[in-house]
């Protein structure tokens, strides 16, 4: 597989990495300071209201085609390292900052309690931590990147603060990468950068179960190993997965109405989009969750535009590339739907297929609102139920009129 590297290669490029920055002082200076990453360990708020249930009147009595693209062809972002690592957030460093970068990124990787010789100026030492974390998430030992740091005598020293020993990193880390192998074997080796992109996103959300309680929820081995993250562990696992299949991938951070929160940026074809696996996945909500085996594709490839809507993006030493494609999953699966009439069509196969809910979304507010008063208000989707199959349908519905998206689930 493509991408990073396993532990073992890990001490294989140490070895051949001049150490001269190791070490430190011989003494700190009276003065310190240290700062820790953002956290995001609050589950995040869903745009979309509660399910809500259908029933059948007792006298049961249109969106366009999906949005050309037009978007020009955008080369991958000129980040990735000798070590085969996307090192995104490391491009947007100055040389200075990228000096310690690699000094810190050498310390973390064999566990170091003091990391010396960095820059006296914490500004430039903790973008390098920052960026070192963002980028190298299987350095899963690692506590938000965060630590302190002494300086004085000219240089600086930085100690950071770890989850847990080397040894144990290595353990499950090993364990992480075990799921992650079998994961990459059952993928199409011809497959292309979007259905890559969308096993990745099924595989998470199928597999992982949103929590914040386990000491791993915020990293890759919560997510791979243990099947239980928070959106930071959720993030970092779909980060190195992709990577795996080479596909480019970086974390992305930001406030949402009540907490901060992670998710990905991933590169298709060469073209940026948003995805949330956390979001895409049912588990996080406490309550109102839906049918087994539901999906939300809403957070699949998805624009800027669309992702404000439900977040601010947080300031931080990365500048993300605006993503103004419109081929999300509804297009790439023709579930964007131009009226009704084809609404009939797909919830057919979606039952032949042995589904338990159709969602597509509308490409006009107007093709939008029709479809909740035909289905929904009139009760036609009952008729169109019992066409597919089903005698004595149920139903229950999710409406999101933001972004033009109708779920309905059956039985």
């Amino acid at each position: 597989m493509t991408g990073c590297s396993g532990f073992d290669d890990f001490i294989e490029l140490l070895r051949k990495t001049p150490d001269d920055l190791q070490g430190g002082p011989s003494a700190p200076s009276s003065q310190s300071s240290a700062e820790q990453l953002p956290a995001v360990e609050q589950p995040p708020v869903v745009s979309e209201p509660s399910s809500e249930a259908l029933s059948e009147p007792s006298e049961p009595s249109e969106p366009s085609a999906p949005p050309s693209d037009g978007s020009e062809e955008r080369p991958l972002p000129p980040a990735v390292a000798e070590d085969g690592c996307f090192r995104y957030y490391y491009s947007f460093l100055t040389a200075e900052q990228q000096e310690d970068y690699n000094a810190l990124l050498r310390g973390f990787r064999t566990h170091q309690l003091k990391i010396g010789g960095l820059s006296e100026d914490k500004d430039v030492v903790f973008a390098a931590a920052e960026a070192v974390y963002y980028d190298h998430q299987e350095l899963l030992w690692l506590k938000n990147g965060g630590g302190t740091l002494y300086y004085g005598q000219g240089q600086g020293r930085y100690e950071p603060d770890y989850l847990f020993s080397l040894d144990e990193g290595e353990r499950l880390f090993d364990k992480a990468a075990g799921a992650a192998e079998d994961f990459w074997a059952a993928v199409d080796p011809e497959a292309g950068d979007y259905e890559k992109v969308k096993a990745v996103f099924e595989y998470l959300v199928d597999e992982t179960d949103y929590t914040l309680g386990t000491v791993n929820h915020s990293n890759l081995g919560g997510a791979l190993a243990d099947k239980r993250a928070s959106c930071i562990g959720y993030s970092a696992a779909a980060q190195y997965l992709l990577r795996g299949l080479g596909v480019q991938s970086i974390i992305v951070t930001g406030e949402t109405e009540r907490t901060g929160h992670a998710w990905n940026l991933v590169w298709v074809d060469g073209e940026p989009y948003h995805m949330d696996v956390t979001w895409g996945d049912p588990s996080f909500k406490k309550n109102d969750k839906p049918p087994e085996g539901y999906r939300n594709y809403a957070y699949l490839l998805a624009t800027t535009e669309e992702i404000l809507q439900t977040r601010t993006l947080d300031e931080n030493i990365i500048t993300l590339p605006e993503c103004t494609s419109s081929r999300n999953y509804f297009v790439r699966e023709g579930l964007c739907l131009d009226s009704v009439d084809e609404y009939a069509e797909r919830l057919s196969a979606a039952v032949d297929a042995g589904g338990n809910y159709l969602a597509v979304r509308f490409s006009s507010a107007s093709a939008f609102d029709e479809a909740v008063e035909t289905l929904v208000d009139e009760g036609e989707i009952f008729s169109m139920l019992r066409a597919a199959g089903i005698l004595l349908p149920k139903c229950s519905y999710i409406m999101d009129e933001e972004q033009l998206q109708l779920t309905i689930f059956f039985s």
